[in-house]
């Protein structure tokens, strides 16, 4: 999945409600009958995703509770398991954003003080060029040429 940039905080309050429809959703037992789970658990959305080195996206936590889902963003620590890949910060008008800083695998955790859930991110390097492995070429028509193309990375 690839995530929004931070322009927006409607992208991630639009993807908080899109999954509590879900979970909601998922409190019907085969029956059709509704249950009624007793569910207190922190999620982060989204629950992974990848970015290249350079961008940052949108976080959002949820509390889920019973059937009532409550938006915690502002209250969780945001914390990452590797600095070096990725940074969390939380500012109240941007609200959470993880900025990728270099390739690899991270994780992000948002914490309540009594439960934790956490995110994973691929972060892949960006392209800063591509260079061929010829100079100028000419070709008569009907012929064929295999060039290999480097990719500078960032």
């Amino acid at each position: 999945m690839t995530l929004p940039r931070t322009d927006s905080s409607h992208r991630t309050l639009a993807a908080l409600s899109c999954s509590v429809a879900v979970l909601v959703a998922a409190c019907v037992d085969a029956k059709g009958q509704e249950s009624a789970p007793n569910l207190d658990i922190l999620q982060v959305l989204p629950a992974s995703a990848t970015l290249v080195v350079g961008e940052s996206a949108s976080l959002g936590a949820l509390h889920l509770r019973n059937r009532v889902a409550t938006n915690v963003t502002g209250k969780v620590e945001w914390t990452s398991d590797d600095e070096s890949i990725l940074t969390v910060s939380y500012e109240t008008e941007a609200g959470a954003v993880v900025a990728a800083v270099g390739p690899g695998t991270g994780h992000i955790t948002a914490t309540d003080g009594r439960r934790s859930a956490t995110a994973e991110f691929v972060v892949t390097a960006a392209v800063a060029s591509l260079e061929l492995d010829k100079g100028l070429i000419e070709l008569a028509k009907g012929t064929t040429l295999t060039l290999l193309v480097l990719a500078v990375l960032v």
